[in-house]
């Protein structure tokens, strides 16, 4: 990564730190080792009356961690919905924050560097001049026509107006090139288990265990699954990870789904501690699934990040039809019936996965670590628009 100590990165964070996705969270861990680095959490915004009747700083309102300082914003002007009055709050929240800093905005080069297209607002509205980066991490997109039309205006003005774009997958690339002409391709960002691994969760062996890691939310597909599941008490499933609130819930009524299938008999569900914990989870799968409703354009246009997490501990995968993963079709098995699912896992338990494939999956992994990604955009951070 190329060394500047006059930059300052700003990183708007539109999901809290925890959210099961972690690029904000690993993004912000490898640039503050070499830049100081400010994060403007926007999921956790005040409002003047709440502060008022607090009679003191809400808890985070400012505070450092790890060498990163976290900002929350306040609301200081009501009427927040005109663009002159959100222009105001953003001017008296920079200068306080740049005061609370003890520095000038204008003394170092000031990056805002955004993964949602919600930082088009940010970056509009930020009122010292400064470099923009649109680290595009997933194909955005909602059912609910209103906000698929805000993020579409957003993206029009990032594709605009921001300084440096990049999309982690090809099929990125070719939806958005048309947009714009220069983009860059960099690696997806994934960690590696930090440890040799300690096998803290056991699953009985008595049956093929078929496993899926990740968040359990609306973008599973859950007719697929029920169907799998109910018709395959052969084989164990393992759905390891968090209950994800989504406002798409409702839609496809993810709460009575999950209640369902974790009601099967031959279905376990949990979640880990630590990423170890997960790895060492995956290693006791015999075949890894990512069963996404590749229905909503956000899932077939995606590149999931555990398909790296799968590759690191050699796994086959199955998936539903993923634009992205046709590239890794010589390990990725994929398709949308429940026919297809069943053929392709029996026929992955018949033979051992070949050694040879494990290796190629692990060197492909490694290719796409998160030091190699952020590495990359920061040799392009002086790439002029154009």
């Amino acid at each position: 990564m190329r060394n500047n100590d006059n930059f300052l990165f700003i990183l708007p964070f539109y999901n809290r730190k925890n959210w099961t996705a972690d690029y904000q969270v690993q993004t912000v861990s490898i640039l503050s080792k070499r830049y100081p680095v400010i994060v403007y959490c926007e999921y956790n915004k005040t409002y003047l009356k709440d502060l008022i009747s607090l009679k003191k700083k809400p808890n985070g309102f400012l505070y450092k961690q790890d060498g990163v300082n976290y900002y929350s914003q306040i609301d200081f002007i009501p009427f927040i919905r005109f663009n002159l009055v959100k222009k105001l709050n953003a001017l008296i929240n920079t200068v306080l924050l740049f005061l609370f800093l003890h520095t000038s905005p204008f003394s170092r080069k000031i990056i805002i560097w955004g993964f949602h297209p919600e930082v088009a607002d940010f970056d509009r509205y930020f009122p010292f001049p400064g470099y923009s980066v649109y680290d595009c991490v997933d194909y955005f997109s909602s059912i609910i026509p209103e906000h698929n039309q805000i993020i579409k205006e957003q993206e029009k003005c990032i594709m605009e107006k921001f300084d440096l774009v990049t999309v982690n997958s090809q099929t990125l690339y070719s939806l958005y090139k048309k947009k714009r002409k220069q983009i860059a391709v960099v690696p997806l960002g994934f960690t590696p288990p930090s440890k040799k691994l300690t096998k803290t969760i056991y699953f009985p062996k008595e049956r093929p265990i078929i496993g899926y890691v990740g968040a359990m939310n609306y973008r599973l597909d859950y007719r697929l699954l029920k169907k799998l599941v109910e018709s395959n008490k052969q084989w164990t499933f393992v759905f390891w990870g968090p209950r994800q609130k989504d406002v798409q819930d409702k839609k496809f009524k993810v709460d009575e789904a999950v209640e369902y299938l974790y009601s099967l008999p031959n279905v376990i569900h949990g979640e880990s501690a630590s990423r170890d914990e997960t790895y060492a989870v995956i290693k006791q799968f015999n075949v890894c699934i990512i069963p996404y409703n590749a229905r909503l354009d956000f899932n077939k246009y995606c590149f999931p990040m555990k398909l790296f997490e799968y590759f690191y501990m050699g796994k086959p995968v199955i998936s539903t039809p993923i634009n992205e993963l046709k590239y890794y079709s010589k390990f990725v098995r994929m398709g949308s019936k429940v026919e297809d699912w069943e053929r392709y896992i029996r026929e992955l338990l018949e033979k051992p996965w070949p050694e040879e494939f494990k290796s190629e999956q692990k060197k492909i992994a490694l290719v796409n670590t998160w030091d190699k990604k952020i590495s990359t955009i920061s040799n392009f951070l002086h790439w002029d628009k154009s």
